[in-house]
């Protein structure tokens, strides 16, 4: 063989044998812009099996009631007006001028509400995944506890991240959600979710005072196979920008409280989050980590390194593939039940790097690449 023509055989060789990483680096992502619209049916009074037996996009007689495109299912109540459907993918919720994005209509009630969106990327999963995503709460809707109702410990699940140890696709009467010991037929483990928490107590204002912040990530993670072994809640107090840093509502005078509460900026925001598993069951190798708007400040970025997310007498496969977004929302707000707050959701994108908040979806290079032109080939 010719020596140029080896040169050429080798470099071909090597061209296409190279992983072509800004492909590799998308497992999925949705703007929403191409999906038909949607809204969630509430015909099922929130039992975990009703909901995945008509939700579950894999069903083997099909749901009846189909989750949004490209998505697995989804869970929801039905609102206590039953006058707003709970999700609804629309032109309403878009984060750009045009295109679609998702709604969440929470409502005041004084306790749990809700639901979640729901994501299955196949029952291998991966040890270590990126999810980013961008939230707006709508400034004219959404309130958080009044401090008059002395409410202290109102939530929001952002997502919860996870992954199910069983094979779902031929179930019809099964609760993926459900997370507990394994004797308790726990499939959702292990699972770290970040609560965006509310407290208002004395002290916890923004901008903060002593380092109190009145709007907050708490991390609540639960291991496998032993759910209680450890603590389950890990506060990281750092603002939330898109929670009330910007339009801090103060007290009308003097120290009249009644509309001193957390008021959103009504901006977009992006939330990435990275979970890494343990590499043996046992071995505190694990990791996780956020980002809030790409980690502009050092308040927007955290990291926590020596987690075992499974513990022996479990097994690390499969990896992370499941996820539960804009999930139950504890909100006791002093507002009247049923009252309707609404936050929206778009551009959402799992990697197996990290994104960051500039990424726009689409753009990533998944067409093979070219062979060089010139050559002989042999």
């Amino acid at each position: 063989m010719p020596k140029q023509t080896l040169k050429a055989f080798l470099f071909l060789a090597m061209f296409f044998l190279l992983p072509n990483f800004s492909q590799a680096a998308i497992i999925f992502e949705d703007n929403f812009n191409d999906s038909p619209d949607w809204q969630s049916a509430e015909s099922n009074p929130g039992d975990n099996v009703d909901w995945f037996s008509s939700s579950w996009i894999r069903n083997p007689s099909g749901p009846p009631e189909p989750p949004m495109q490209n998505w697995t299912s989804y869970r929801t109540e039905i609102p206590l007006g039953n006058s707003v459907k709970r999700y609804i993918l629309s032109e309403e919720g878009k984060r750009g001028i045009s295109g679609k994005g998702v709604t969440y209509n929470v409502e005041s009630s004084g306790t749990w509400s809700g639901g979640g969106l729901d994501l299955y990327l196949g029952n291998t999963g991966y040890q270590e995944i990126f999810v980013r995503f961008y939230l707006r709460y709508d400034p004219a809707t959404w309130v958080w506890a009044l401090r008059e109702t002395g409410l202290n410990g109102e939530k929001q699940k952002l997502i919860r991240i996870s992954r199910l140890k069983d094979e779902p696709t031929a179930q019809t009467a099964w609760n993926p959600q459900l997370f507990d010991t394994a004797a308790s037929g726990g499939h959702q483990m292990p699972v770290l979710y970040p609560d965006v928490k509310e407290n208002n107590g004395a002290g916890y204002n923004t901008p903060s005072v002593n380092g109190l912040y009145g709007l907050y990530l708490e991390y609540t993670r639960r291991f496998d196979p032993e759910y209680g072994s450890e603590s389950p809640s890990e506060t990281r107090s750092f603002p939330m920008p898109s929670l009330g840093l910007k339009n801090f509502v103060p007290p009308t005078s003097g120290t009249d409280s009644s509309t001193d509460y957390y008021k959103t900026d009504g901006d977009w925001h992006s939330y990435e989050f990275r979970v890494k598993m343990n590499s043996a069951p046992g071995v505190a190798d694990g990791e996780w980590e956020t980002w809030v708007d790409g980690g502009e400040n050092p308040a927007q970025h955290t990291l926590k390194i020596g987690v075992a997310w499974v513990s022996s007498g479990g097994s690390v496969s499969p990896g992370w593939n499941w996820f539960t977004v804009l999930d139950n929302v504890n909100t006791a707000t002093g507002l009247p039940n049923g009252t309707i707050m609404k936050m929206y959701m778009d551009d959402f994108v799992v990697s197996d790097s990290f994104i960051g908040k500039d990424y726009i979806i689409g753009t990533a290079d998944i067409t093979a690449p070219a062979a060089p032109t010139g050559l002989e080939v042999i």
